[in-house]
C-alpha cells in the first residue's frame, strides 16, 4: 500500500492538540503556483478521512489555510458542543 502524497500534511494537522491546530497549524513551503493544488488535495484528504469524522462526532472540524509568500499554513478549528460547557 502506498501513501498518498498529501496525507502526511493532513495526518500531522489532525494529530495536533485542538488549540495548537487552531492557532499554530501546519506550515509547508511550496511554490505559489502549487498552493491551489495543495489546498485542494489536503481538503480531499480531510474529506476522505471517515475515521476522523466518526471519532469527532458530533463535533466537526473546519479546515482553513493562509499563505504568506511561499509558506502555506493549514489550520483546523473544531466546533463547540454542549459537553464542552458541562
Amino acid at each position: 500500500m502506498t501513501s498518498r502524497l498529501y496525507y502526511s500534511i493532513w495526518n500531522k494537522l489532525k494529530s495536533l492538540p485542538h488549540q495548537e491546530a487552531r492557532d499554530v497549524g501546519v506550515s509547508i513551503s511550496a511554490p505559489r503556483v502549487l498552493h491551489k493544488r495543495i489546498v485542494k488535495a489536503v481538503k480531499k484528504e480531510k474529506w476522505l478521512d471517515v475515521g476522523q469524522k466518526l471519532l469527532l462526532s458530533p463535533r466537526e472540524a473546519m479546515l482553513t489555510h493562509s499563505r504568506e509568500n511561499s509558506i502555506l499554513t493549514f489550520y483546523l478549528t473544531y466546533t463547540v458542543i454542549k459537553e464542552d460547557f458541562e
